[in-house]
């Protein structure tokens, strides 16, 4: 693995340091060896020719001073032999470190890659965007320019939304209209927690009601926010596009000189009746959890969108216990909507027969998109959010403008 790489690297590193310092020194060695010996002979060759000459004052066979002996002596020990010396362990050192980077080259491969191809100027000026730092709503709505992009988490996200963190869906519509009407500007990026070890998503609405434009997901981890997300996305073809667009209220103006209203003073401009009348094929659960075959399902109806709009209810079987083929439940229920645009209708099926209460199936389905009248809701498995073959659930929708 990579750690072993590093160790092996740093072994190699250690003994070619070894090896270097073992190579200097035996150079400085043979260099004051043959300063030696060069010293030694210019000496020998000054005595003969002091032999040959008179002496002079002083002792004899020493040589005066300042006389050519000395000078001699002095240059061949501090000058040849220092320089070679010096000018060979200069030479061997870029041999050593082309060795090593060979070496490293070799235990740590570079990974294959596609060359970067060029990006004409214009185009990257199109797509660029500059990280900046979060300040306050209203001065980035004042300051703020189009291609400038500020990330953060999404406690931050709820604390400026005037919400309270690991808190239900209770936010200051004030708050909220501040940083609708900042997105409208410039982008937000918001992506989830640190303390989110086991990649587990965060909940998107409030990033969503807030008019952000990128809320980060772990898209390994098929979990209710994920099967959201994926229902939102649902509205534009699904998997065939990348993009929704939001509402005119979050995006500006219809016209020069006309403003939107506010989102905190929307009142409630639908009402939408659902009635559960049954449901066909439900599945059981896997035989791996120990749990029977046989349940006794019940279906709960959750409406996640704006935070006036956000409620759950729930409908039990009465008369269909022990049915999970074709039960009836026949129940009605009637949701105010403020935000329809924002409005998203989940669907799950509990098995009510088994102590934990698990959950069978779902389905998620954007308000906007609902047909009505009689139609039937495909239920999807919770592991991957795929249909499951013939499980469906007959109901009747009727939304009233008010």
């Amino acid at each position: 693995g990579a750690r072993a790489r590093v160790g092996r690297l740093a072994r190699l590193r250690q003994s070619l340091g070894a090896l270097l310092l073992c190579r200097r020194r035996k150079k400085r060695a043979r260099g004051s060896s043959v300063s030696a010996a060069a010293s030694s002979k210019v000496i020998a060759q000054a005595s003969a020719s002091s032999s040959a000459r008179p002496e002079k004052e002083g002792s004899p066979g020493s040589p005066s001073p300042g006389s050519p002996t000395q000078t001699t002596t002095a240059e061949v020990t501090s000058g040849d032999g220092a320089d070679t010396d010096d000018e060979e362990d200069t030479g061997d050192v870029p041999k050593m470190l082309a060795l090593a980077r060979k070496a490293q080259e070799k235990l740590m491969p570079k990974r294959p890659g596609k060359k970067k191809k060029p990006v004409h100027p214009e185009l990257s000026g199109c797509v660029f965007l500059r990280s900046v730092h979060m300040t306050d709503a209203k001065n980035r709505f004042a300051v703020g320019k189009a291609y400038e992009i500020q990330s953060i988490d999404e406690d931050s996200l709820v604390r400026r939304a005037g919400g309270r963190v690991g808190g239900d869906m209770n936010l200051n519509p004030a708050a909220l209209q501040d940083l609708v009407d900042m997105n409208k500007r410039c982008f937000t990026r918001v992506y989830p927690r640190a303390t989110r070890f086991q990649s587990d998503n965060l909940f998107p609405m409030p990033g969503w009601c807030a008019g952000v434009q990128m809320v980060a997901l772990n898209f390994q981890t098929m979990d209710f926010p994920m099967r959201l997300n994926e229902a939102k996305f649902a509205v534009n073809g699904g998997e065939r596009s990348g993009y929704v667009l939001k509402p005119d209220f979050m995006r500006g103006t219809f016209s020069p000189g006309e403003k939107m209203q506010p989102l905190h003073l929307f009142h409630v401009r639908y009402l939408l009746k659902v009635k559960v009348v049954s449901g066909q094929q439900l599945p059981s659960p896997s035989l791996t959890t120990g749990l029977g075959q046989v349940i006794s399902p019940c279906v709960e109806l959750i409406m996640n969108g704006y935070p006036a709009d956000t409620s759950v209810l729930t409908t039990r079987t009465t008369a269909a216990r022990a049915n999970g083929f074709n039960p009836i439940w026949d129940a009605s229920f009637t949701f105010p909507i403020v935000c329809i645009e924002l409005a998203l209708l989940t669907f799950r099926v509990i098995d009510m027969g088994a102590f934990h209460r698990p959950i069978i199936a779902e389905a998620t389905i954007p308000v906007m998109s609902l047909r009505q009248g009689y139609r039937c809701v495909q239920l999807n498995a919770l592991h991957d959010n795929e249909p499951i073959d013939g499980a469906t659930l007959f109901c009747h929708f009727k939304l009233d403008p008010r």
